[in-house]
Parts: C-alpha cells; sequence; structure tokens
C-alpha cells in the first residue's frame, strides 16, 4: 500500500520566485533608466564645464584689471582668448607682451567666436576694449561682458 504521505501533492501552490519574463522587464527597465541618467548627467557637466570657465575667465579679467591699477610691473595688463586658450599677460599687446609674466589657462572643450584681446590701461583699469566674450561648450554657450568699469556674467 502506498502512503499518501510521500505522494506529490498536486494541489500544492507553485514554487515563489521570479519568471524570466518578470526579470527581463525589470532589467529592461533599469536598463533604460541608466542610459537616461548617463544622458542627463553628460549634458549637466558639459554645462558645468562652460560657466566654469566663464568664472575662471572672469576671474583673470579681474585679475588683469587690478595689476594695471596697481601698476604691476610698470605695465598695462591683459587677456589673450583664444579659443579653449586664456592668457593673462602683461604688456600693451599680446604681440609686444613680456613672455615672462605670462599666465595660461587651458578650457579643453570650450570654443569662443573669435580671438578676444582685453587689455586694462595702466593706473585706470579702464578696458581698452569693450564688448560680450562668447564661450560655446558642447550643449551650453554662455557670455562674458566687458565694460570700460565691469565684467558682467550672463
Amino acid at each position: 500500500m502506498i502512503s499518501r504521505k510521500h505522494q506529490p501533492n498536486l494541489n500544492a501552490e507553485k514554487d515563489s520566485g521570479f519568471t524570466l519574463i518578470e526579470t527581463l522587464l525589470v532589467m529592461s527597465i533599469l536598463g533604460i533608466l541608466v542610459g537616461l541618467g548617463f544622458t542627463v548627467s553628460t549634458q549637466l557637466i558639459a554645462d558645468a564645464n562652460v560657466h566654469d570657465a566663464q568664472q575662471q575667465i572672469g576671474g583673470l579679467l579681474n585679475e588683469a584689471r587690478v595689476r594695471s591699477q596697481y601698476g604691476s610691473e610698470s605695465k598695462s595688463w591683459g587677456v589673450r582668448i583664444d579659443n579653449s586658450l586664456a592668457t593673462l599677460f602683461a604688456g600693451d599687446s599680446f604681440m609686444s607682451r613680456d613672455p615672462l609674466f605670462d599666465f595660461d589657462m587651458d578650457f579643453p572643450g570650450i570654443t569662443t567666436q573669435s580671438i578676444y584681446e582685453i587689455i586694462f590701461e595702466k593706473h585706470t583699469g579702464l578696458a581698452i576694449w569693450t564688448g560680450d566674450i562668447i564661450l560655446i561648450g558642447s550643449n551650453a554657450t554662455t557670455s562674458l561682458g566687458i565694460s570700460d568699469f565691469t565684467i558682467n556674467y550672463d
């Protein structure tokens, strides 16, 4: 005689766990979320790089203005911006500068619409060139406004 204890229970609930379809569905949703997060974070980093370059170039311009006002090295000071490179220099122009006083800052991935050379008059600190410096990144564009007395961040 067969004991009922050892017979399989056909009415028992199925084993608990996830099916293959449920697992694939969750994995595909996670993949989509990771892809979106990567795209958004890449755009935010590119935007932050442009604004960081704006702040650093503004700092160089202020430094050139202050050095000109105080007559540091008895020279006018200026900043030349050529695509991803900004150079703080001593002299009446970039071509006639004294390279011993150059200070370079590199901004990879940032470009400008043209080459800018902003010089500040000795003792007064007035900007000889006024206008807007346009900085272009991969996903963002910003500008710096140069007037006689101020540097405006857009």
